[in-house]
């Protein structure tokens, strides 16, 4: 008998696009990404009519600019379980570079988003 890892079952179907996409669709979502650090002014108004993948970019944008997790996710449950998947590609920054994005890009995205973050925690 083969060794296969045995992943558990999402509980929601939220969970499981979430899930699903990052699995699938990592060069797309880190595409996204490397386009809202290379635009100055991103616009981060996506479409609505597909809020799962929305936030799922935003997460993964916020991730890589440094904040933590549990804020990102927070209070979307479905989403801060799914983005345990990125554990599987040893975290954000693994599964990012591995799909696309760049050192330059988690700079600019830290330096931008992260900075604001840090300044508006320290106030």
């Amino acid at each position: 008998m083969p060794n296969t890892i045995q992943r558990p079952a999402a509980a929601d179907p939220r969970e499981r696009a979430y899930a699903s996409l990052l699995r699938h669709h990592g060069p797309g979502l880190a595409a996204v990404v490397a386009a809202i650090a290379e635009d100055a002014h991103p616009d981060l108004d996506f479409y609505s009519a597909d809020s799962d993948r929305t936030r799922l970019i935003i997460a993964l944008t916020l991730l890589a600019a440094g904040l933590p997790a549990e804020v990102v996710a927070s209070p979307d449950e479905s989403l801060r379980s799914a983005l345990r998947v990125l554990d599987e590609f040893s975290g954000v920054e693994c599964y990012l570079l591995r799909h696309g994005l760049t050192v330059e890009h988690f700079h600019v995205l830290r330096e931008r988003l992260g900075d604001a973050y840090n300044t508006q925690m320290e106030a």
